[in-house]
Formats: C-alpha cells, sequence, structure tokens
C-alpha cells in the first residue's frame, strides 16, 4: 500500500529534514508518496501554522486529507505533539513515530524513552471532527498574549483566515482594509509567526496602534467572552483608551476619570447612576487591553459613600467633567 504524504508551507531545507524525520518513524517496507496539496488524495498532510487557516487549505483539509498535522517552530519544543500541533525542529522522533504508526496502521505503541522525559500521548486527529473542536484559549489567555512584549510576532485569525500581524515589542499591528473593524467569534486564535514571514504578509496591509485597533473590536465582543467582573473590587485605570465617538463615549469618559483615582467599581456604578452592564463591561474591556489594573483598598482615592462624597473631591470631580465637556463638546 502506498501512503501520500504532503508537506506545505515550508521552505525547502526544513521540508527535507522533516521527510528524513518521517521515513525514520516507519517501516523500512513503508511506501512513501510525496505529494503536493493539489493531488486529489492525501493521507497525512503537514502545513505550517500560519497557512492552515486560509481559505485554500481547509477547503484542502475538508476534500482531500485524512489526517494531518498543523507545523509550528519552537527551538524549546523539539519534536514535540500537542493536540494537532507539531512543533519544529525534530530533535526527537518518538511522539511523531507513535503518532504516525497509529494514523497510517493504527498500532498504538509505547516508544522507549528515557523515564526523565515525558512526551503526551495524542491519538491521531481525524480532519472532520477536529475541524469541530475548537482549540482556541480563552480570550482572556489570547489579549494577554498579544500584550506581552517577549512573544515578538503573532498573528491572530479565525475561522475565516488571517485578521492581523502583531509585533508584541512595538504593540502595533498590521491589519487588513477589510479587517479593521471586525467581529471576533469563537474561532478566535493566535500563534507565533516567524520573522521572515512578516515582510511579506504585511506588505498590503494598514499598520495600527494595537490598543487603539483592539478597542472598539473588542467593545463589540458578546458579554459571554468577557471576563466576569466583581463588582466589589477595586480598579484604577493606568491608560485611556482612545475611545470612540459614539453614544457611548459619554459614559466611558465619565468612568475614565473615577477609574483613573483608583476607585471602588460598585461605587462608581452608583456615583455615576449607570447600569451594571456597562460599568462591568468597561473594566472588562480595559482589563483585557492592560490598561488598568486591580488595586488594593487602601490605594482607592475615589470614596462614595451612602451617594454622599467629599466636598473637596466634588469639586475635584466636577472640574474634571467641565473640562471633559469644553475639550470634547459634550
Amino acid at each position: 500500500m502506498i501512503f501520500k504524504i504532503a508537506i506545505f508551507g515550508l521552505i525547502a531545507i526544513d521540508s527535507d529534514e522533516i521527510k528524513k524525520q518521517i521515513l525514520k518513524c516507519l517501516p523500512t517496507e513503508t511506501h512513501i508518496q510525496w505529494v503536493t496539496i493539489s493531488d486529489a488524495k492525501i493521507d497525512i498532510l503537514f502545513v505550517h501554522n500560519s497557512f492552515f487557516n486560509t481559505p485554500g487549505i481547509q477547503k484542502v483539509l475538508k476534500e482531500k486529507v485524512r489526517y494531518y498535522l498543523r507545523l509550528s517552530q519552537n527551538n524549546g519544543q523539539f519534536g514535540t505533539i500537542i493536540q494537532d500541533q507539531l512543533f519544529f525542529p525534530i530533535h526527537r522522533i518518538e511522539p511523531l513515530k507513535i503518532w504516525l504508526l497509529d494514523s497510517l496502521f493504527g498500532i498504538n505503541i509505547e516508544a522507549e524513552m528515557p523515564q526523565n522525559e515525558v512526551i503526551e500521548r495524542i491519538q491521531p486527529v481525524n480532519v472532520r471532527k477536529s475541524l469541530e473542536f475548537n482549540t482556541s484559549r480563552s480570550f482572556v489567555a489570547i489579549f494577554s498574549e498579544l500584550l506581552v512584549s517577549r512573544n515578538d510576532y503573532l498573528q491572530l485569525f479565525d475561522a475565516q483566515g488571517l485578521i492581523a500581524i502583531v509585533d508584541t515589542r512595538t504593540e502595533r499591528v498590521w491589519v487588513d482594509q477589510t479587517k479593521i473593524n471586525i467581529q471576533f467569534d469563537e474561532s478566535l486564535k493566535h500563534s507565533y509567526m516567524p520573522a521572515r514571514l512578516v515582510n511579506s504578509e504585511s506588505l498590503d496591509k494598514n499598520v495600527y496602534d494595537l490598543r487603539v485597533w483592539l478597542w472598539p473590536n473588542i467593545t463589540r465582543l458578546p458579554n459571554r467572552f468577557l471576563p466576569k467582573i466583581d463588582r466589589k473590587k477595586n480598579f484604577k485605570l493606568d491608560i485611556w483608551p482612545q475611545f470612540e465617538n459614539n453614544a457611548q463615549r459619554r459614559n466611558n469618559l465619565k468612568m475614565a476619570v473615577c477609574f483613573e483615582s483608583g476607585a471602588n467599581i460598585e461605587q462608581v456604578q452608583q456615583y455615576l447612576n449607570l447600569s451594571d452592564e456597562i460599568v462591568l463591561n468597561f473594566i472588562s474591556y480595559t482589563h483585557l487591553l492592560k490598561l488598568g489594573r486591580y488595586i488594593d483598598a487602601s490605594e482607592v482615592e475615589f470614596i462614595f459613600a451612602d451617594r454622599h462624597i467629599g466636598y473637596g473631591q466634588t469639586n475635584k470631580l466636577k472640574g474634571l467633567f467641565g473640562k471633559l465637556r469644553k475639550k470634547l463638546g459634550l
């Protein structure tokens, strides 16, 4: 029997190296035919993670492929397979050997490994089932990773394909003109992007400040995607968002003034006479984008009790609101 295997999205030297590792994993009598994604039938597709969610690859996966693995470059994993992702360069072939023998022959083996090594045992990824399985982490984890400078380049994508390329070191984002305003959904994911692919992928895209681009798109998130907020906690706004000029802007500016001083969430809601949803969502958005932080009661400067606040603080807030109205025409 001949097994057809395709590798897509790698430069020639990396592709050749993975082919060598695949052959090492299989019995010598195994017949392998190396094919391209244009072939009518593919037993196993190895595809670089950068191209996984493109419409063309998704079509190939649905119509032609029995099993697949996404390829991600990571110098710390050295051949580990986690869910449907194989990390290369491959220095340890045992995980790949287990996966290939199980996929092609239905053989479950326990490879001989050093006692001090732990390798996650995984089952072959069936294309039809895996496409229905959402492997993305929570929105909190995704946006947190976008704002960690050590992550270098990340790509943000969903079931429709690439959304944006993020440079976490400079907090810049390259976005296609058609996706400046986008509705994030359950299929949202992120992954590392090799630096060598960034220039070619970002050529036809507009560049924005990351938080400026994310703010209006995050505010359109359904509430079920937002982190749960305890209204009894205290919060301090460290960086003001760039608010959209819409009906919610007035409330956003008022909340920003209060939380800039450090305030109890529930007290701000009572003082401004806003709904729980408006105030809690504001905290969710700013928390997701790391524009603020939770603080201890000792750091709270905005105090509101029994619907009365101190005379000095009243004047301070009125003065701030007055400046905002004058400056912004509110």
